[in-house]
């Protein structure tokens, strides 16, 4: 069965069975990037065990991954957040990069 465009990326970018889906595809020829937007898809956040719903959307991010041909690769993304009982705020993990990093886990073993 041939798979589209979609999945194959999705397969090299995200782990499978991810909670992240492919949303758009941009590719920027005049400075050889491509940009792939993912999407939180689930109603909720887990945390501790217990699920929350979103409250917001974090501002968009950009992580450098793995070049595609001769192409720069960037995931953009904006994280879900759910507000807890103690008022505090949680954001979901990212299954490509460590928080706070810019730069994928697969782009980071190669450097």
């Amino acid at each position: 069965m041939a798979k589209s465009t979609d999945e194959i990326l999705a397969s090299l970018l995200l782990p499978r069975g991810s909670d992240w889906r492919i949303k758009d595809v941009h590719s920027d020829d005049p400075n050889e990037s491509i940009y792939v937007e993912v999407e939180y898809c689930k109603p909720d956040i887990v945390v501790a065990g217990k699920h929350f719903p979103i409250y917001d959307f974090r501002p968009e991010r950009v992580w450098r991954h793995l070049d595609m041909w001769q192409y720069k690769t960037f995931i953009k993304a904006r994280i879900p957040r759910c507000k807890l009982p103690d008022g505090k705020y949680a954001s979901v993990e990212v299954p490509w990069a460590d928080a706070g990093e810019r730069m994928t886990e697969l782009l980071e073993k190669k450097r």
